[in-house]
């Protein structure tokens, strides 16, 4: 079955469950038994009509039983289109019952040729209770499969008592009485495992939807509260900054001024946590978009590099740009999420950078009329990361030996933020690194090329 005969059977099932208010507004579980049913209903046709097609050949007229199955198939299908309104498993389960045991009476009762006595009871009478009890286990209720079962052995018995009237003797009669035996117990193990398999199913399946509910509900209540305490936080702290920044600006004694300057780093870092902690949760929340605006890719990388200078002085690192000459000027991408990803790479890095520098670069991967591929990268010379720890610095809340144990601690959410960001934007964040010769991370953007314009094109 090739790929377009599966995408059209796909949409044609589609259309169905939309005709038939299947949506997925529903739960779970009312999904799945609205699709048994259905299921049921169209399979139980098919086999109506197979079976009338069989008799035709064998009997080679008209029968009762044909009139039987007519009437089976007609109404079955008016209880399968009645269910779209009613959308009761009771109502369907009961009704499906109720045909089953009847058409099966009536059809094993009467005459199927004329001159000839009815079967009765007969070895084609145990897989027709036994699916009958097995579809309405899924489809009908505990409730409606007990009165099923009740009705299928009255009519067993029944149908027994029209085999026992034409005085079966030896072997028929023992054959008789051990179908009717058979009937009962198939009837009764299968239905009642069907039953206690629905029913823990279904069960199990509402539970579930119950709790994954719950679970959502806890989640957007922790994310509503990390964003309004993130907010509310921000804002006593801004007035420690503002005020810390004064107190180190004017001329105070030692070791006072030490203290003011401490002050200072401890509220930038509290801020720093504060912003990946509500980063973290944007993400989580699935509320971060991406946009597409035009921006100059050299401007942005000096943007960062100068932002970062000063910082970078004072461990004494040089820092510097690298930039293709090829890469288009201006290019449609998300500049604010590259430009949070570029900065958290480079301040990542000059936190483990004890010595030489950090590199921020972008190279031409490939390049047509209208995108091209552009590979950001940050390199430095710090402490590098071992092979074993390079699968798990992606992850949230995880730090390798050399974090650890250095003098600046962080949440552990910095790369895990950059990666997720990088995935939002199209690309992955990969890293290349060895212990003690440094680390260089680095991720692939295909990005519009766009009309260049005063505005971006400046000379970085």
């Amino acid at each position: 079955m090739g790929p377009a005969m599966i995408k059209m059977i796909k949409t044609i099932g589609a259309r169905l469950e939309r005709f038939l208010r299947i949506d997925s507004s529903s739960g779970s579980a009312a999904r799945i038994r609205a699709r048994i049913v259905y299921g049921t209903g169209l399979i139980c046709l098919c086999l109506q009509l197979l079976n009338m097609v069989s008799m035709s050949v064998v009997y080679k007229s008209w029968t009762s039983q044909h009139y039987v199955a007519t009437i089976s198939c007609l109404i079955f299908l008016g209880m399968t289109l009645a269910l779209r309104y009613t959308k009761s498993p009771t109502f369907f389960g009961g009704g499906y019952a109720a045909l089953a045991i009847i058409s099966i009476g009536v059809a094993a009762s009467v005459e199927t040729i004329p001159g000839h006595p009815p079967y009765g009871i007969n070895t084609a009478l145990v897989p027709l209770l036994c699916s009958g009890a097995a579809f309405i286990a899924f489809i009908g209720t505990r409730a409606v499969s007990a009165a099923y079962l009740i009705a299928s052995l009255i009519l067993i018995g029944a149908l027994y008592k029209i085999t026992a009237d034409s005085n079966p003797t030896g072997v028929d009669a023992i054959l008789a009485w051990q179908r009717t035996v058979q009937a009962s117990i198939a009837a009764l193990m299968v239905g009642g495992i069907c039953t206690a398999i629905a029913t823990i199913v279904f069960r199990n399946l509402t539970e579930l939807e119950a709790a994954l509910v719950r679970a959502k509900s806890a989640e957007q209540a922790r994310t509503n509260f990390l964003s309004t305490m993130s907010h509310e936080i921000r804002t006593p702290l801004h007035g420690i900054l503002g005020l810390s920044d004064l107190l180190a600006r004017s001329e105070l004694p030692n070791p006072q001024d030490r203290y003011a300057q401490l002050i200072t780093v401890s509220a930038n870092n509290l801020m720093e946590i504060i912003d990946e902690v509500l980063e973290m949760a944007r993400l989580e929340d699935g509320t971060v978009q991406t946009k597409a605006e035009p921006f100059n890719p050299a401007l942005l990388l000096q943007d960062v590099c100068d932002l970062f200078a000063v910082k970078a002085t004072e461990k004494e690192l040089w820092m510097g740009t690298d930039i293709d000459p090829n890469i288009p000027p201006v290019l449609i991408g998300d500049n604010s999420h590259l430009r949070q990803v570029i900065s958290n790479l480079v301040g990542n890095a000059l936190k483990f950078t004890q010595s030489g520098g950090v590199r921020i670069g972008a190279r031409l991967a490939g390049i047509n009329a209208e995108a091209a591929a552009v590979q950001f990268y940050v390199q430095d010379s710090g402490v590098g990361i071992a092979l074993e720890d390079q699968s798990v610095v992606f992850e949230r809340f995880k730090q390798t030996d050399s974090a650890k144990i250095s003098t600046i601690k962080g949440t552990g959410l910095g790369l895990s933020i950059c990666r997720e960001l990088t995935d939002i934007m199209g690309s992955t964040l990969e890293l290349m690194s060895n212990p003690g010769e440094g680390t260089t991370f680095y991720f692939t953007l295909t990005l519009p090329i766009a009309l260049e314009t005063s505005e971006y094109t400046q000379v970085a």
